[in-house]
């Protein structure tokens, strides 16, 4: 017999740790822009 509320809480954990970890990733994505853009904004053109 399955447990599917044990299944649930399994299905349910592992959602919120893929949207955690997307979460983080996008904000680590968005610091390294940032910088980059402001690194590379400092250099005159030419």
């Amino acid at each position: 017999m399955i447990d599917w509320n044990f299944a649930a809480r399994i299905a349910a954990g592992g959602f919120s740790l893929v949207f955690l970890l997307l979460a983080l990733l996008s904000g680590l994505v968005w610091v390294g822009s940032r910088l980059i853009l402001r690194l590379s904004g400092d250099k005159p053109k030419g």
